[in-house]
């Protein structure tokens, strides 16, 4: 299983989803789904900025994960000419 998130958003919100990806499954689920202000986003960056570097300065650096190629079908056949 993989569990991705992607970041939709509109001039009045801002719209987190949370999937998970199960192997060899047809459809991909929402498992949750977070709709918040532009302002509520802007803080939830601030405060995620600073925890991360709280974290990284007793932990260490965080390591970016290799780029990893989204499934842009979700388990759907591909379709063929």
């Amino acid at each position: 299983m993989q569990t991705f998130f992607f970041i939709t958003h509109s001039n009045s919100e801002f719209v987190f989803d949370f999937v998970n990806v199960m192997p060899a499954t047809p459809k991909s689920k929402v498992k949750a789904r977070l709709i918040i202000a532009p302002q509520h986003a802007k803080r939830l960056m601030r405060i995620l900025t600073e925890n991360i570097a709280k974290y990284e300065s007793v932990n260490g650096t965080i390591k970016d994960l290799e780029e990893i190629q989204l499934p842009l079908n979700f388990g759907v056949p591909t379709a063929q000419a």
